[in-house]
């Protein structure tokens, strides 16, 4: 059941048609029977040299929810670098299958709900989490890509922190990171300057 919000006031104005102002502002949403999507949310570094993966799920359908166990219709693989395609013939391994992935799917978006822990030697691969419902299969792809690092930073804006709002301790009071390129230990005159670049 499609269902289309428009802004009346654009249809009041002499120059837009009506059929003109609901193109340029309509919105469209379902009720039920819109997909189902996982989401990989990104990874960070832990202490000990292993990583967090975050994952979580958009239902498009804003009242319809879904039970999917855990099985050939939701499920992980792990996927070794260049591996992809096998995912279509033999991905359903029931000894990797069940990550603690959601088998409940509540309306709308919920991100950041579960992670998944990879040794410091991950490397390439990738825990890949596929979704089937009538409406398609769908994948979320667990990668130690640069560009989905994450930080608490980002899951506080984007699932709220401190009580609903963001919490300045996240933002202000992180540690720089630094490294040193070459002889840890360095030896000068007293007279010359030394030049020290922080990137």
């Amino acid at each position: 059941m499609k269902k289309t919000l428009v802004a009346t006031a654009l249809a009041a104005l002499p120059w837009a048609s009506p059929a003109a102002a609901q193109d340029a502002v309509g919105r469209f949403y379902s009720m039920r029977g819109d997909i189902l999507s996982p989401a990989y949310e990104g990874w960070w570094p832990n202490a000990d040299g292993t990583f967090t993966l975050f994952f979580g799920y958009f239902n498009s359908n804003w009242e319809q929810e879904f039970d999917i166990p855990v099985g050939p219709d939701n499920y992980f693989a792990l996927v070794e670098p260049g591996a992809l395609d096998d995912l279509e013939r033999d991905g359903f391994d029931p000894r990797q299958a069940d990550q603690g992935q959601p088998t409940h799917f509540y309306p709308r978006r919920n991100p950041f709900l579960f992670t998944l822990q990879v040794p410091a030697d991950f490397g390439e691969k990738e825990w890949v989490w596929t979704v089937r419902t009538k409406r398609g299969t769908v994948r979320a792809y667990g990668t130690l890509a640069p560009d989905y690092r994450i930080d608490p930073q980002v899951i506080s804006t984007e699932v709220g922190g401190n009580f609903g709002d963001l919490d300045n301790r996240l933002r202000d009071n992180i540690a720089p990171e630094l490294r040193v390129e070459g002889e840890t230990r360095r030896a000068v005159r007293v007279d010359p300057a030394v030049a020290l670049r922080a990137e």
